[in-house]
């Protein structure tokens, strides 16, 4: 019994092997292009497609040629992910081939992403309106004869 504890709780602390993604870096992929090709087309995908190797015909170099509309069935699909291939290849785990399948937050990424139209641009944030300095020659709320 001694021996069965010595095993599992060892195991119990650290967490099962199987449950744990050393491939998590803790890194926030943002759902944008700049982020998801950052850190994910660059760590996990290009080195099979690329413009030389073009593993399956893709090439995943750039936004253009991730969009390529000669590419069959799409890659993207701006406001579908569940439609999209990229999407649904790494979502199924078929992709990456050689690598670690793709985390949690990795696949909300592109998931965010493509929902959102897949643009190349990260949308600006909005910057709030400036509240109006109040006038020194008027009298305030909390002023006598307001």
């Amino acid at each position: 019994m001694k021996k069965l504890f010595f095993i599992i709780f060892p195991i119990a602390l650290l967490g099962c092997p199987a449950y744990h993604d050393p491939d998590d870096s803790g890194a926030l992929v943002e759902p944008n292009f700049k982020s998801v090709s950052e850190n994910i087309i660059q760590s996990k995908c290009i080195s099979c497609h690329n413009p030389k190797k073009k593993e399956n015909g893709i090439d995943l170099s750039s936004y253009e040629k991730i969009l390529a509309p000669e590419v069959f069935p799409p890659l993207i699909i701006p406001g579908n992910p569940e439609k999209s291939s990229l999407y649904k290849s790494v979502l199924s785990g078929k992709m990456p081939k050689d690598g670690r399948p793709l985390n949690q937050k990795q696949l909300k990424a592109i998931y965010d992403w493509i929902k959102n139209g897949a643009k190349k641009e990260e949308l600006p944030k909005p910057t709030p309106e400036p509240t109006p300095e109040p006038d020194p020659d008027e009298p305030g709320d909390d002023e006598p004869g307001s």
